[in-house]
This record gives structure tokens, sequence and C-alpha cells, in this order.
């Protein structure tokens, strides 16, 4: 940038104050986030200069957007956003589980690239351009020559061609990515017939009593009884697995090597197996036999695991994920239903894989509930049937628990509707009533409803006046929401991120 355009845009900058003070008068908030985007890669560039990047040469390609790769290189983009994410979750993280952790930092990165380069390819289709005078205005205002608060040229003039025409890369990118959301996001304009029609979802607001039968109080008899019919599926043996997702032929290797007693099995499957029961030596303790039927592909082979005597190794098995090798530790045993946790683990099962026995259960109970309190009141119903009668405050129609209106909730303290804001059947049975009528039972995944109408009103006006003013902000939120969902579901997105964060980081051991 010549001395003649530095000045020409120092000369410009006391105009574009005014510019500004202009937008944020006019959009305040809007503003303040398009210039958090820009805020952000200048206080990286601040804390990680350009040239510390340059030697580094590795690249690991995540995906494609279109015809772009997706990677990370020491210092670009992702590189970035994955030191700026790591920062914020060391300071909010604290469970200590370093793999899911180091996930979550390496995944976000990748999503936060990918929509940039959807964006930037996207800007370039559309013809969308920014100026060079524009480009520079930025540097000079926000760029990483700044001394005393003002830019420097004699830092500009001793930074490295490479570095300055990296970092002018970066504000071109930059400034696209502001136009863009600007356009797409920031600058849509909506109507006041809009607005009505929001401020109208927000009523009429209702409150109800309601009682309620979850899973939990299915008998624990009838459990027992299930569990007896279908023992099988209640057995327990204790097994080591050695796992092999590369091909057949590999793990017949390994069974070689097994049956030529080169190497214990133990140290085989810590040295050679790739599942995540390699750190402890291919121990995966004791199983049920239900747990490990979406395992194999063949019930033949899981009954001939489960027939195994102690200290038996079996042949190569195929599975679900590859091929495995197993070795019986202890040998089956059959379940004891006396036992407070075999009853638990068979109520568990039941509640995943036979939850329409106990709906049909609960159901019959909330219908008898329903025609008790229809004839001597909801509340005495409860009593009588000691069941705790509750109360839920006041909400409108808010399917999916929207942000911006009152949420579906209860009132009494320890207990909750569980999905109840995304079941239609909810709204539809609840909204429905007139004050003091029963409703016929809710199905809510683990629970049933039985609710009262109590009251309706209206929400407050400063309640819808708020609604008004937040307006604009609540649309840009969803707004965001619909761009991210286009760019990270778009068919142009080519994401192999899982498959090469689990190779070079062995995360799946």
């Amino acid at each position: 940038m010549p001395s003649r355009d530095i000045r020409r845009v120092k000369q410009k900058k006391s105009e574009k104050v005014t510019d500004v003070e202009k937008k944020i008068q006019h959009h305040p908030l809007i503003y303040a986030f398009s210039l958090v985007i820009l805020i952000i890669i200048v206080v990286t560039f601040i804390g990680s200069p350009v040239a510390r990047y340059i030697g580094g040469t590795e690249k690991i390609v995540f995906g494609r957007y279109g015809n772009k790769p997706i990677e990370f290189l020491p210092g670009n983009y992702l590189s970035r956003q994955k030191d700026l994410i790591a920062e914020q979750l060391r300071q909010t993280d604290t469970s200590g589980n370093v793999k899911w952790q180091a996930y979550r930092v390496w995944r976000a990165a990748f999503e936060k690239t990918a929509i940039l380069t959807g964006i930037l390819l996207e800007a370039e289709r559309s013809g969308l351009h920014i100026t060079e005078e524009k480009v520079d205005r930025a540097i000079v205002q926000y760029g990483p020559y700044m001394e005393d608060g003002e830019f420097s040229e004699r830092l500009y003039r001793e930074t490295p061609n490479e570095e300055r025409a990296t970092t002018r890369q970066l504000f071109r990118e930059n400034l696209i990515h502001e136009q863009y959301l600007n356009d797409m996001i920031y600058n849509l304009k909506y109507s006041p017939e809009e607005t009505d029609f929001v401020k109208k979802m927000a009523g009429p607001e209702r409150k109800f009593h309601f009682i309620q039968y979850t899973f939990k109080v299915f008998p624990a008899d009838m459990v027992i009884e299930y569990g007896k019919e279908h023992s099988e599926l209640f057995r327990q043996i204790k097994l080591s697995r050695i796992t092999i997702n590369t091909s057949k032929s590999d793990a017949e290797k390994i069974l070689k090597q097994l049956a030529d007693q080169q190497a214990s099995f133990q140290d085989l499957a810590a040295t050679q197996s790739q599942d995540a029961f390699a750190e402890k030596g291919g121990e995966m303790g004791w199983r049920r036999y239900y747990s490990l039927e979406e395992d194999f592909k063949s019930e033949e082979d899981l009954k001939r695991v489960f027939n195994m005597k102690k200290g038996e190794i079996s042949t190569v098995i195929e599975m679900t994920f590859g091929w495995s090798i197993f070795k019986c530790d202890e040998e089956a045993v059959e379940p004891d239903f006396t036992n407070e946790e075999t009853e638990q683990e068979v109520r568990r099962y039941m509640e995943r894989f036979e939850a329409g026995m106990i709906e049909d259960y609960l159901l019959e109970k909330a219908r008898d509930f329903r025609s008790k309190a229809e004839q001597i009141g909801f509340e005495l119903a409860g009593e009588v049937g000691g069941l705790p009668v509750n109360e839920t405050t006041f909400f409108p129609i808010n399917y999916s628990n929207l942000f911006f209106l009152k949420q579906v909730r209860s009132a009494t303290e320890g207990t909750s509707l569980g999905n109840a804001a995304y079941s239609e059947d909810f709204f539809i049975k609840l909204f429905s009533l007139k004050e003091k009528e029963v409703s016929e039972p809710v199905l809510l995944n683990d629970r049933i409803v039985v609710a009262q109408m109590l009251e309706e009103r209206h929400p407050k006006e400063e309640e819808l006046e708020q609604l008004e003013l937040f307006y604009p902000q609540i649309i840009n939120q969803f707004r965001q929401e619909d761009l991210i969902i286009y760019f990270l579901t778009s068919e142009k997105l080519e994401d192999n991120f899982d498959e090469v964060f689990s190779k070079l980081f062995n995360y799946n051991e």
C-alpha cells in the first residue's frame, strides 16, 4: 500500500467516523456483531503474528466445500479458529475429558471454516466485490500495524511482503464475510404485519393442573415377570475382545499369533485392537446378551460366544463394525431376578425396546383417573389415587419452546413435563379444553399426562411491547440458524471430519 494511499485513507478516516456513528445509531446490535467478526481476527493477529506460521507446511484436509478444500495449515483460518475456541473452552469446560474437548474444538473450527468457505464461494458466484480502498481502510483502522492507537507506517514497511499479503487476504475475506451477512441477514426488511403475527403467538396463555404416570411407576412384579419370560436376553458373560476394522485376513493373522502363542491376548489387544477396549487389554467386563445383539451380524455367532468356556478363544467373527476375536474371562451365568440391579436392567431394556407394553398399562391407569376426576374433581381424584397434583406456569401454544415466548414448564418444584413442548398432541388436547375440563391422556415420551385447564389470560401489554422491540434481534437469530443449516447440510459440503480426526488423533482407541 503506497504512502499516498495511506495518507488518503487517513484523510478519509474522519469522514468514516461520521458514517460509523450514523450506522451505530441506526442498527446498534447489527453493527456491533459485524465489528466483533473483524475484531476477533484482528486480536488473533495481535496475539499470534502471521510470521510465526509462514514456515509451517503441514496440511490436514478435513473435507471440501465446492472446489475449495477445508484444511488445516499453521496460521490459516481453521488454525486460528481452533486456537480461539480452545481458549474459550478452557475457561468453561472443567470435565477433564481431553479427547471430548479436543473433538469439540476441532469440530467447531471445521464447521466455522466450512461456513466461511461456503460464504466466500456464494459471494464469488453472486459477483460480490470489495474494493481495494475498503480493504486499505480496514487495515489502517483495525490491522496489526498499530502503534499507540494509530496506524504505523514504520511497522507496515518493516513487515515482510508475504506477511502483508496474508494479512490483506484475511481482511478482504473478512469484509466479504461481513458484507454477505449484512445482505443475507441484518439488512433484510420485515413488515409490521409480521411483527403483529408474532405478537399474536404470545397469547392466549393458559395454566393447568396435571398429574403424570412416569415409566418408573410400572410395577416391579411385571418387570420381573417379563424378565423371567425372556431370561435368555439377560444372561451375562465376562469377555475380552480384539477388534480389527481393516480386513478379515488381518484379523486372522492376529488369531494365528494367539494360536502360536507369540503373544498374550491382553498384549495383542493393547497393541493391535482398534476399539475402545484396547487400552484395557481388550477387557469388556460383564455383558448382557441383549446388549451385544446389535453388534453381531449373526445371532448364531453370538450364541456360540455365550457358550464358550472360561479361557476359550473364539474364531474370527464378523461384526457390524469389523472383525472381532473374543476371549471368555468368565462363563455365562443366568440372571438373578431377586437382585435389584437385575430388575433395573430389565426395566431399562423394557423402556427402550418394549415401551408400548408400559404405555398400554399407564394409559389404562390414566383413563381411569380421568373418569374419576370428572366424577369427584381433579384434586380429590389425585388424593384418592395417591397422585401429586402439579401446576404449570402460564404459557401460550409454544411448540418447541421458542425462546422469545413463555416456556412450557411446571411450577411445582421437582417436577417436569418431559418433552411436552415438542408434542403437537399435547397442545391440541390442552388448548381445546374449557375451564375446569379434564383432558384425555397425553403420551409424552416416558410419561402419560392428564391435565385440567385452570385459567386463560392474555399477555400484558408491556410484554407485547418488549416482544416487538426485540423482534429484529429474534428474526436475525433465526436467519443465522437457517444460514448455518444451509451451509452445513449443503450437497456441496464434503464432510470427512470424523474419519480424518479419528485417524489422526486415534480417537476410537
